[in-house]
């Protein structure tokens, strides 16, 4: 207690307090997450479990007044978030796959309202005999249920570099879910006002206010995307493009609060203009802003653990979350499988976006804390309750299923650029394991009909024993056709040149590449392990670009279900 009490009074009494603390979220999230990765699970988890160490629920280092000071960037998370989904959808997309994007949205939303509402009902009439109230409750919940965190889900996509139809359909859903939510909250909280007497907002107000949410966030999104596209014909520097883009998504950030539109929501509309606006130039804006991202997804999620609290929990409570959890999770593994079969989706689609579906994060907990506002306190004390107990639970396990459905579908690894490519491979995984091998004492008659009969730039020299002694390249041959002598008594040994590089089958390609740049060569030898010059294979920088090549098509067809 007394160094929880000393770190304390240093974030109190510290005028770096606010410093030190960002600086603490972001290296404590980033070891989490790197803990997480490698016990196979999510790193998005690493970093809600260190928000849980150190917020609320565990050693309330971040306390609730830090978290509501530093709400600007989980904001900040949340715009960026959205502007990156909306580049994902492109207006072809929508043509090709729209129709299958809204059925799954209404049914996975629809799925979980359905299933919630009744059973969380007769649970709460059940415990208290009272009508109106499990009503009320249920109704509320339910409608908050449909809600689905797209900022886990989404980290999710991007960690593992996924990409194909489960991937574009998941990406459309988590975008277009927080509209359907944001309806259903409408319906419900007006439906619980006339229930416990409390109807003094009607349902037309509510309906015009989901309508201003959801056109004013367009109309937002759209002005700013526009404005971007007016400024690329002026910005040609890359080193300007990035604070641009971020500099209008804040305003756009900023308006949103002013005029209280969904953040998400108009962040999105402004990526989904100008990826259709400026399909080219926009890719570079998006990876830039990729890149740019990663601290502060850190903080946001970090924040998101560090915010939950559980201190209100009762027998009763626990009841409904589990009604609720169970609830939910079956609505939107059905409600998604009806709505991709209903329009026709893809089997892999079908059976596996409803898993991806589970987290609930900031819309839910907002809508928990709006609902919390407006009804009586024992009715707005179990349903903020349920909601950030169950975001807890989703937001630890919901990663987990989206990356298993990921892998089911084959989608992992798909998005990968050529550099990660390279990284994720070791030399054992692209050399070739039976070269043609010149021997030692080979005339040069033999060296020249191995070279005409295969196309590498360089050859290994090799005693009968497989030992490595050298290499012979082409110009080696070539010096020795232009003189005069003793050409034809010559051997392999005798021209070849010494050994400078080699590498192992364990080398990283990554590795392998710098090495061969450093020295200026094309190719390196590989021998069985680092205590011996066993020939384990070969490998030309040429032909393992043609692989990497061939790879990263084969992937895309995948993506597309071409292959």
């Amino acid at each position: 207690m007394g160094i929880l009490c000393d770190i304390n009074l240093l974030f109190q009494e510290t005028n770096m307090n606010f410093l030190l603390l960002l600086g603490i979220c972001i290296l404590a999230g980033t070891v989490g997450a790197r803990i997480f990765q490698r016990l196979k699970i999510p790193q998005v988890v690493g970093y809600i479990v260190i928000g849980l160490i150190i917020g609320e629920t565990g050693l309330k280092i971040i306390s609730a007044t830090t978290i509501e000071f530093l709400r600007p960037f989980t904001y900040f998370a949340l715009g960026i978030i959205g502007f990156i989904i909306g580049g994902e959808l492109k207006t072809d997309l929508f043509r090709k796959f729209g129709k299958q994007f809204f059925a799954m949205v209404i049914g996975e939303g629809i799925g979980a309202f359905l299933i919630v509402t009744p059973f969380a009902a007769l649970f709460i009439w059940f415990m208290t005999r009272n009508f109106a109230l499990s009503i009320a409750i249920s109704i509320v919940i339910g409608a908050i249920s449909s809600a689905t965190d797209p900022a886990s889900t989404i980290q999710v996509l991007w960690e593992y570099k996924t990409r194909g139809l489960l991937t574009t359909a998941v990406m459309a859903i988590v975008a277009l879910d927080d509209a359907l939510a944001l309806t259903l909250y409408a319906f419900a909280t007006n439906m619980a006002d006339i229930f416990i007497g409390n109807s003094s907002i009607s349902i037309s107000h509510s309906i015009f206010h989901f309508l201003y949410e959801l056109l004013g966030a367009a109309a937002l999104g759209i002005i700013f995307g526009y404005i971007l596209k007016k400024a690329f014909r002026y910005l040609n520097e890359h080193d300007k493009m990035l604070p641009f883009s971020i500099g209008l998504i804040l305003v756009t950030i900023g308006l949103s609060n002013v005029f209280n539109l969904d953040i998400i929501l108009s962040s999105m509309f402004f990526g989904i203009t100008t990826v259709n606006l400026i399909p080219k130039r926009s890719e570079e804006t998006f990876d830039l802003v990729k890149k740019f991202a990663p601290p502060i997804y850190v903080l946001f999620f970090v924040f998101v653990g560090a915010r939950l609290q559980l201190s209100h929990l009762t027998l009763m409570i626990i009841i409904i979350a589990a009604i609720y959890l169970a609830g939910r999770s079956f609505g939107k593994i059905i409600g998604a499988y009806i709505g991709a079969k209903i329009s026709g989706a893809p089997d892999n689609v079908k059976k596996y976006s409803g898993l991806c579906l589970f987290t609930q994060g900031g819309v839910a907990v907002g809508l928990s804390i709006m609902a919390g506002r407006k009804f009586s306190p024992e009715i707005a004390d179990i349903i903020i309750t349920v909601i950030t107990a169950t975001t807890l639970v989703v937001q630890l396990i919901g990663p987990s299923f989206v990356k298993y459905a990921l892998k089911e579908a084959g989608e992992i690894g798909l998005n990968l650029t050529e550099e990660e490519l390279i990284a994720c491979y070791k030399v054992g995984d692209v050399m070739d394991t039976n070269p043609p091998i010149i021997r030692t004492n080979a005339v040069l008659g033999d060296i020249l009909k191995t070279f005409s009969k295969n196309d590498y730039f360089a050859y290994p020299v090799a005693d009968s024993e497989n030992m490595l002694a050298g290499f012979i390249t082409f110009q080696e041959v070539k010096h020795i056709l232009t003189t005069s002598g003793l050409d034809m008594l010559l051997l392999a040994h005798d021209i070849m040149n010494p050994i400078r590089d080699i590498a192992t089958p364990q080398t990283p390609l990554k590795e392998a590449f710098e090495q061969m740049k450093q020295t200026n060569a094309n190719f390196i030898c590989v021998v069985e392990n680092t205590q011996s010059r066993k020939l384990a294979g070969f490998l030309e920088l040429n032909k393992v670009n043609m692989k990497i090549a061939e790879e990263l098509i084969t992937r895309k067809k995948k993506a597309e279900g071409i292959a």
